[in-house]
C-alpha cells in the first residue's frame, strides 16, 4: 500500500510524504505485523513542479514563434506599402498622416514580434555604452500616437551631461 500524506512542519510549510505499508501474516494468513516507512518526497515534487513549468514555458515560446512568424510575412507587407507610398505618391496631409501612423504601428508591432522571437530563442547579450536619452526618445516614440490620440502631451526633460551606460 502506498499512500501520501499531507502535513504542516513548525514553520507552516507544507511537506509531502510518501507512506509505504507492508502487511505481513502468518502461515495462516493471520495478520501479524506492518512494516511501514516513509519518505519525505517534498523536495521531489517541487522539481516535478518546476520541470513542469519549464516545459509548459518552452511550448508558450515554441508557440509564440510560431505566431510571431506567421504574422511578420503579412506585416512586412503593410509596413512596405506605407513606406511605398508615402514615397511615391503625392498625398493630401491626412493621408500622409494615416500612413505614418500605420507605419509607425507596424514598427511597434514588429519589435514585440523581435521580442516575442527573443523570448521563444533567448540570445546572448550584446552590451554596449549607449546614450540613455535615445532609449527614452524611442520608448516615447512608440506610445506617441496612443498620447495623441488620448489628448496625452509627453513633456521631456533630460540633462544633456547624461554619462553612457552599457545596455542590450
Amino acid at each position: 500500500v502506498k499512500i501520501i500524506h499531507q502535513h504542516y512542519d513548525k514553520k507552516n510549510h507544507l511537506r509531502l510524504y510518501e507512506v509505504h505499508a507492508f502487511p505481513i501474516f502468518d502461515k495462516k494468513n493471520n495478520f501479524v505485523q506492518m512494516i511501514e516507512y516513509t519518505v519525505d518526497i517534498t523536495e521531489q515534487k517541487k522539481m516535478e513542479k518546476q520541470l513542469l513549468r519549464s516545459e509548459r514555458l518552452a511550448g508558450v515560446g515554441e508557440l509564440a514563434a510560431g505566431i510571431a512568424h506567421e504574422i511578420k510575412n503579412p506585416l512586412g507587407n503593410i509596413t512596405f506599402a506605407a513606406q511605398y507610398s508615402l514615397n511615391e505618391f503625392k498625398l493630401n496631409s491626412e493621408l500622409r498622416q494615416y500612413l505614418k501612423i500605420i507605419l509607425r504601428n507596424s514598427q511597434n508591432a514588429n519589435q514585440i514580434i523581435r521580442d516575442l522571437l527573443d523570448f521563444a530563442n533567448p540570445r546572448e547579450l550584446h552590451l554596449q555604452p549607449r546614450n540613455i536619452i535615445s532609449v527614452i526618445e524611442n520608448a516615447a516614440n512608440m506610445i506617441k500616437a496612443r498620447c495623441e490620440q488620448n489628448n496625452v502631451t509627453i513633456n521631456k526633460k533630460y540633462d544633456r551631461n547624461i554619462p553612457e551606460i552599457k545596455i542590450d
